[in-house]
């Protein structure tokens, strides 16, 4: 998926995905790869003009997915933050907002079958289901997403120099780096949400909220 600024944009999902027949051939069509470590060094490794397009709250997220809120796990997500020193590549915020708005959520009491499906299946596959309700095909209630607006802000790219954190400490070690370019991350998403919210999030229930 080029956009058209040149840069080949690879969406990544879970592995078990290519092991659905026919799926693979469809996600490989659209550059579509596996979220995995290697396949993140791997895609950046070919160089410039190659990103990689990752939900970082994954299943956890999905599951605190409710209309009018922004309820987003990154506090311990730091992995793709390591990923992009190894490589050189650039962190870009994104917020969708009426993302959570597609789909109505019917709650899930703990303890319920649902409840214990929802966490075997994140705990064993990496995915979960989340008890979504949508509009039906033709009326009623299904799995397809009400029509509702979505608007998807992609922010500058963080810059982070790591020689300017060396300078500022020069024991600091790859963990020290990654801690330090993650907050930046993270003080860019608040300040992207900042400055779109009214536009695009006027109808929250509350502010983004970094839950995890």
């Amino acid at each position: 998926m080029v956009n058209p600024a040149g840069i080949d944009i690879h969406p990544m999902t879970l592995e078990i995905n290519f092991k659905i027949p026919f799926m693979r051939e469809f996600l490989l069509l659209h550059g579509v790869v596996d979220a995995s470590k290697s396949a993140c060094l791997m895609t950046l490794g070919k160089g410039s003009g190659q990103a990689i397009l990752l939900a970082v709250g994954g299943a956890q997220e999905s599951l605190l997915a409710r209309p009018g809120t922004y309820d987003i796990v990154l506090a311990k997500r730091k992995g793709f933050v390591r990923i992009a020193l190894q490589t050189g590549a650039k962190l870009v915020p994104v917020i969708g907002f009426g993302e959570n708005e597609l789909y109505n959520m019917r709650e899930v009491q703990p303890g319920s079958m649902r409840d214990k499906l929802q966490r075997f299946l994140k705990a064993a596959f990496g995915f979960t289901l989340p008890n979504a309700v949508g509009k039906g095909l033709l009326y009623g209630s299904g799995l397809m997403p009400f029509q509702r607006p979505l608007h998807v802000v992609v922010g500058a790219p963080v810059e982070f120099d790591p020689s300017a954190a060396l300078k500022d400490n020069p024991e600091a070690g790859l963990d020290q780096l990654v801690d330090a370019y993650h907050a930046q991350y993270v003080a860019a998403l608040k300040q992207l949400w900042n400055d779109n919210k009214d536009k695009y999030g006027s109808g929250r229930r509350k502010s983004l909220d970094i839950v995890e």
